[in-house]
């Protein structure tokens, strides 16, 4: 066998040393390699880690869940008081409306708290007596708002909080009870707004008018916030009062037809009918 040398330099002295020891290592290497790494792929000889993989890692701790949002109403201005901190006496942020919409960020460690973390607003936070509100679909809510519903004495409350519940407890059964309220609540109204209607509108000269009468009425400024809960009233000029449209009535017709509600429901706008068609025969008397 055939020796190669090669020339290096050591200590400024030439000497010839030979190369086939280190031929020899690098061919052994090139042949035990691949014996290793089969043998490292058979069970039970333990996993190895190559160039390519990565080592794998620990387990990491268990993340915490985010909280959870619910959607809430206020439905009880005197408790709904925005606090820094969920105690008494802590700073009140904002009083918040009636039927105002909130996110409860429900917690395990406040759950038993007489307060209850609120989202207002994507940069308002705040703490909120749980008794302020309702979640829809919760359990109870409905009874509890129903309550609140009865023991309210200011009418356009009254008609809120109705709303309330035949928009976002739909299919409680306490519903029908809700909108009956909601068309008694409006036909008293009716005869409060045409009272005094009549008492502002009467000393108005006719030669001074820019509309017909009948305008004057279904414009009142008093209408406006019944407007803005969807209850809208009509003007009979012939017996000179206000008559509610009732729409809360035909939605118990509609979806509690074999109701006791339903039944009071149709002699009330059987009722309103009759007070129309006076007017009809009015306005064709006066054509005449």
């Amino acid at each position: 066998m055939t020796v190669a040398y090669i020339w290096v330099r050591q200590a400024g002295r030439g000497r010839m040393v030979p190369r086939a020891p280190r031929l020899l290592m690098i061919a052994a290497a090139l042949v035990l390699l691949p014996l290793l790494q089969a043998r490292a792929s058979e069970p039970g000889s333990g996993r190895t880690i190559t160039r390519h993989e990565a080592p794998p890692t620990s387990p990491s701790p268990t993340t915490p869940s985010r909280p959870k949002l619910i959607r809430a109403f206020v439905v009880d201005d005197k408790l709904s008081a925005l606090r820094r901190d969920p105690e008494e006496g802590a700073p009140v942020l904002h009083r918040l409306r009636l039927a105002h919409q909130v996110f409860l960020i429900e917690s395990r460690n406040h759950s038993q708290s007489t307060y209850s973390r609120v989202a207002v607003s994507t940069r308002t936070r705040g703490w909120l007596h749980r008794a302020a509100v309702v979640v829809p679909g919760r359990s109870g809510d409905d009874e509890a708002l129903l309550k609140l519903i009865r023991s309210t004495t200011d009418s356009a409350d009254r008609m809120v909080l109705c709303r309330i519940m035949d928009d976002h407890f739909k299919t409680s059964p306490l519903d029908k009870q809700a909108l009956l309220i909601l068309g008694e609540e409006a036909d008293r109204v009716a005869r409060s707004l045409g009272k005094k209607a009549n008492k502002r509108l009467t000393g108005l000269k006719s030669d001074a008018l820019r509309a017909q009468i009948h305008d004057y009425y279904v414009n009142d400024p008093a209408l406006d916030k019944y407007s803005r809960l969807s209850v809208r009233f009509k003007y009979n000029q012939a017996t000179s009062e206000y008559i509610y449209d009732g729409a809360a009535y035909s939605a118990i017709i509609k979806k509690f037809p074999a109701s006791e509600e339903a039944a009071i429901a149709r002699q009330r706008l059987e009722k309103d009918a009759e007070k129309l068609a006076v007017r009809a025969d009015w306005l064709q008397y006066e054509q005449l």
